[in-house]
């Protein structure tokens, strides 16, 4: 299936209608999802560990239905030669953060952030589940899935993606 995520609402793609909505809360990181008669389908959270050490470590994204119950958790990890624990912080930047594990309905997968453009959730095959990719000129982004994936599932991962991408953000106060 190919959906197209924009302005917040998701749709299919071709379809004008919107099939869900994100929403999110201020302050922090929670985002809803949110049917289109308004009812709460599940939300995302960042969750850190008692340790606040400042890595990226001691975080984790958790996607909940409406219930609470915890449909997905992603454990975001730094690039490949960006870990702090080896390579030292960087003077001018943040370590860049580039994938999260990703455990969901008992499935171990990958999400990795190809470009700010471009995700591809994986599986311990390395066979692409769900590809997230930014639409250029028309604005917002493509969504390709396999069939499997509820629609409330792909904005959950979308809000994932966000997320990895905020990691790199430096914070200016």
């Amino acid at each position: 299936m190919e959906y197209i995520m924009s302005a917040g609402e998701l749709s299919e793609r071709g379809s004008q209608r919107p099939l869900l909505r994100l929403r999110g809360l201020l302050p922090g990181g929670e985002k809803r999802v949110l049917a289109p008669d308004g009812t709460l389908l599940l939300r995302t959270i960042v969750r850190r560990s008692g340790a606040q050490t400042g890595s990226v470590r001691d975080k984790q994204y958790v996607m909940q239905d409406g219930n609470g119950a915890e449909l997905a958790v992603a454990r975001p990890d730094y690039a490949d030669g960006d870990d702090p624990a080896s390579a030292g912080w960087p003077v001018c930047r943040l370590p860049r953060v580039d994938r999260a594990l990703v455990q969901m309905g008992g499935e171990s997968c990958r999400l990795v952030m190809e470009s700010g453009r471009s995700y591809t959730l994986s599986d311990r095959d390395g066979r692409s589940l769900v590809r997230v990719t930014h639409r250029g000129a028309p604005g917002g982004w493509s969504i390709l899935a396999l069939d499997r994936f509820r629609p409330e599932l792909l904005a959950g991962l979308f809000v994932f993606c966000r997320y990895i991408e905020k990691e790199n953000e430096f914070t200016v106060v």
